[in-house]
């Protein structure tokens, strides 16, 4: 069996913590009494931004220059 590239290492590294990061925030919301509006918007912006940052990171994993 081949070990993963290193950079896939980290890419799968930095994908986990953003997933966590969103998970938490989205539970944190939930976990206690928030308005209705708040979360109606919190929760599809912070999976938006996490599909973005995800999108960055899987590009910049793919295209990154391989001499260094």
């Amino acid at each position: 069996m081949t070990r993963m590239p290193k950079i896939w290492q980290r890419f799968f590294r930095r994908a986990a913590m953003a997933a966590a990061l969103v998970i938490g925030a989205n539970a944190l919301v939930v976990s206690f009494w928030t308005p209705a509006w708040f979360v109606y918007w919190q929760v599809p912006i912070t999976c938006t931004v996490l599909i973005c940052f995800l999108g960055v990171l899987l590009i910049d994993t793919l295209f990154q220059d391989s001499s260094r």
